[in-house]
């Protein structure tokens, strides 16, 4: 139990609460501060589609957020057909099917290494099909 201990919490802005919560429930008492918002550049729109316009083979999600600034990136528009998606861990991915994403894949460790593990696992499991 985390009674009587006082936590400061950084972390973005509109960051889930479950971690704040889950400490509280600990009975620590809580103390968040948005320290980072993440931001879709403006022009980030026209460069995905001319990255789609050369063809994409892969793309890879980071955060909830990459996954909702992909959507509105896209525009409407639709990711190329056999594309795989490999999100960095299980909540990235759930968001990424909420926005409507196909997850072909998700790291088994939230790390760049994990990520990479599990591109090069659905890449060659996209390529077998």
């Amino acid at each position: 139990a985390m009674t009587g201990a006082l936590v400061w919490f950084p972390a973005a802005e509109g960051a889930g609460a479950a971690l704040p919560e889950g400490l509280r429930a600990a009975g620590a008492e809580v103390r968040t501060q948005a320290v980072y918002r993440s931001v879709m550049p403006p022009d980030a729109p026209r460069r995905l589609a001319a990255a789609l316009d050369t063809g994409v083979d892969a793309v890879t999600l980071t955060s909830g957020s990459t996954a909702r600034h992909l959507v509105r990136a896209l525009a409407g528009r639709a990711l190329p057909d056999g594309a795989v998606v490999v999100c960095i861990g299980p909540h990235t991915a759930d968001v990424a099917r909420r926005c409507g994403i196909g997850v072909t894949g998700v790291a088994d460790e939230p790390s760049a290494r994990g990520l990479v593990t599990a591109l090069d696992r659905a890449w060659s499991g996209a390529a077998r099909a």
